[in-house]
């Protein structure tokens, strides 16, 4: 490592140039020796060193990319700006099953920050006719503005988002009341190639100008071995945004309950359950529940159910141990030791009950239908106070 001077002497040579230099590899340089201070495009003729006129374009380019307090005391904190699910300014991405009602969300989403005096663009690029007559009606009604694919092609409207990333739509505009919607992402790009990334730098340089980007995705047509969902596309999408949510629903008659699941998260979230109506579309947020664990206990059940069926048939004739029934489940060739102590693990309380056999440290497996109920503490005081004295006293 060689020690620059500060200014270069006369004939364009650097002192010291063939000298190594003696100090400690982890020695700084001068304190005085700063490349954003220098001004190689100044220095002419014999005042310039071979150096720094091969650095002059570097250089400037590194003034330009230097970031200060000033250039960022007006930018404001991440704000929550919807149940705690958008934080503005964020890049956010809702991914579900299709039918799942994240645009029922999305939109509701749209039209309540819309009241908060943000200007709210939504995308719309994956609607038929008779859904995008109730999209723009809905827009209108609340305040936000509905670009859809019906005059224009699905390219226009990328180059529409291109233009808010790159100011094509006003130099240096500032995007930090901008609040924008993408429905769906792979109308935008395509999400399961590589080439998906330039289409994320563009959503990421809205959020740099201060605006918010909620893109609406697609997820695997298989769950992961824990039975979660997976997001369509590259890594990429993960690696590029600031939030990414799941959301899984469940049927319900005339209504959808549909719950969100955060995977990655740059910012205070939290979970919400929303009920969608069916047939009017509207949307009600209502008591958390965690709705992907709810389907996994209903696949695990369906997995069961065999031999669920086939113990509480056993233990209706007569309780049995624990030996005893991992000995018979054996025998008749419908699972392992393993399997057999999960599934009684997991179905203790709801297909059966466990109770102790009298003057043995061993178990025994009843129906749950023939354990009385407990009392409750209430209905043993109850039972205290109306029991007769037999005291001799």
């Amino acid at each position: 490592m060689r020690v620059l001077s500060e200014t270069p002497p006369e004939g364009g040579e650097v002192d010291g140039q063939d000298e190594r230099q003696t100090h400690s590899d982890q020695q700084a340089l001068p304190s005085k020796l700063k490349i954003w201070e220098s001004s190689p495009f100044e220095a002419t003729g014999a005042n310039c060193s071979r150096g720094y006129i091969e650095g002059e374009g570097w250089r400037i380019k590194l003034n330009a990319a230097i970031t200060t307090s000033a250039h960022v005391i007006d930018a404001a904190d991440a704000t929550d700006i919807f149940e705690g699910l958008i934080h503005h300014p964020k890049v956010t991405a809702w991914v579900a099953q299709p039918g799942a009602g994240k645009t029922a969300i999305a939109v509701e989403a749209a039209a309540r920050i819309a009241t908060q005096r943000y200007e709210v663009l939504y995308f719309q690029a994956d609607a038929g006719l008779a859904d995008l007559k109730h999209y723009v009606s809905h827009a209108e009604e609340n305040g936000y503005q509905l670009l859809s694919n019906l005059n224009v092609s699905d390219q226009v409207l990328a180059e529409v988002v291109e233009g808010l990333a790159e100011g094509d739509l006003g130099e240096g505009r500032d995007l930090s009341n901008v609040v924008v919607f993408i429905d769906t992402l792979k109308k935008f790009c395509n999400v399961i190639n590589k080439d998906s990334k330039e289409f994320y730098k563009l959503v990421r340089a809205i959020s740099v100008r201060g605006g918010s980007v909620v893109l609406l995705g697609h997820c695997n047509k298989h769950k992961d071995s824990d039975g979660k969902l997976v997001y369509e596309g590259t890594g990429d999408l993960k690696a590029d945004i600031d939030v990414l949510t799941y959301w899984y629903d469940i049927d319900e008659g005339d209504f959808k309950r549909v719950s969100s699941q955060h995977d990655k998260q740059r910012a205070l979230l939290s979970d919400q359950t929303f009920m969608i109506d069916k047939r009017t579309r509207e949307v009600r947020l209502v008591e958390f529940e965690n709705i992907q664990e709810r389907l996994s206990k209903q696949i695990q059940e369906e997995v069961d159910e065999e031999l669920v069926s086939f113990i509480q048939g056993r233990i209706r004739q007569t309780p049995m141990t624990q030996k005893d029934i991992v000995a018979t489940v054996s025998n008749n060739g419908l699972g392992g030791r393993n399997s057999v102590l999960n599934l009684l693990s997991r179905y203790e309380g709801v297909h059966w009950a466990r109770q102790k056999v009298p003057g043995s440290n061993a178990s025994k497996y009843v129906p749950l239908e023939k354990v009385p109920p407990k009392q409750t503490t209430k209905q043993t005081e109850q039972t205290n106070q109306i029991r007769p004295s037999f005291s001799p006293y």
